[in-house]
């Protein structure tokens, strides 16, 4: 079972890093598309946001699941670890906003506001840094 929680939560990572780079890239070719090619690579964007946005759910469900499985509870994590805990944290209401926002633009049928964007592009730099803090809580 704990193999299983480590192999879903790499796996969730890998596809948040992954759809938050891929929209990066998707974000450009949409600023040179031309006609009918702009909402076809709106859409994907969106697709993509919302598997990245399952994904860092997935991810705060089985790395709860880890650390008790590890650990038996929540004492003895060090300063990296809480600082990983706190930028996750971040991401998720980074997210989460992204993701309310972006439905909102899309029942009222307007583009959505310029902050998604940048939110968009947070997403991949917090999850590296995550990365980053994980790599030093975990290296003992």
């Amino acid at each position: 079972m704990v193999i299983f929680l480590k192999f879903l939560h790499f796996a969730a990572l890998a596809l948040a890093l992954g759809g938050g780079v891929a929209n990066i890239v998707l974000g450009r070719q949409l600023a040179t598309a031309e006609g009918a090619a702009k909402p076809v690579v709106t859409a994907a964007q969106r697709t993509l946001a919302r598997v990245s946005a399952l994904s860092l759910l997935v991810l705060w469900v089985t790395g709860i699941g880890l650390v008790y499985a590890y650990y038996g509870g929540w004492s003895g994590f060090g300063t990296a670890f809480w600082g990983k805990i706190a930028v996750a944290a971040i991401l998720t209401v980074n997210m989460g906003v992204a993701q309310h926002l972006m439905s909102h633009a899309r029942k009222s049928g307007t583009p959505p506001p310029k902050a998604v964007r940048a939110m968009g592009l947070a997403g991949p730099v917090l999850l590296l840094v995550i990365v980053a803090l994980a790599t030093m809580a975990f290296s003992y």
